[in-house]
């Protein structure tokens, strides 16, 4: 759940604040009186602003798609089967903010043979969602605006090995 790690860099951020406000109470005294200088403090900021770095980084950068509200759903368009029928991709509608909200859309991909189920993709449904297979391992996912906005979100996604999320895409 992305809720630890940010909790934890949470933690760390506050704990690593702390230590850089002493290193640097420290660092006037050193400079101000020539008292040794506070190594382990420089260390111990360096420490945490690397740690801190890391965490933000893992979060932003490797994405899951551990943070879907799979209980406020609706079904999205028709499921999709692959031209062999070896795969079947459905898309779910995500409600989100109440009244002023609006919809996010994930697809997910079952192998038929082993009955793996992969989510493959997520984004904002800013329009109308459409799937479509353009050979047996490649998906076409058209989430196109209707309102002229200009944020589109199609994607072709190779079902074994491409995802697609609407912050970045792996």
């Amino acid at each position: 759940m992305t809720i630890i790690p940010n909790l934890f860099a949470f933690f760390v951020g506050i704990i690593t604040i702390l230590i850089a406000f002493i290193f640097i109470i420290f660092l006037l005294v050193f400079l101000v009186r020539r008292k040794n200088f506070p190594k382990k403090l420089l260390i111990a900021t360096l420490s945490g602003i690397m740690l801190y770095a890391v965490i933000v980084a893992g979060t932003h950068l490797f994405y899951t798609f551990d943070t879907i509200d799979r209980n406020n759903t609706q079904p999205g368009p028709p499921a999709s089967t692959s031209p062999d029928g070896r795969y079947e991709a459905t898309a779910t509608y995500e409600l989100y903010g109440g009244a002023l909200g609006g919809v996010n859309v994930w697809v997910d991909v079952i192998n038929l043979e082993t009955q793996d189920l992969k989510t493959i993709y997520y984004a904002d449904a800013v329009g109308r969602v459409r799937l479509e297979w353009n050979d047996n391992e490649t998906l076409a996912i058209w989430n196109e605006s209707v309102s002229g906005s200009g944020r589109d979100y199609n994607a072709f996604l190779n079902v074994e090995t491409d995802i697609f999320h609407d912050r970045g895409s792996l």
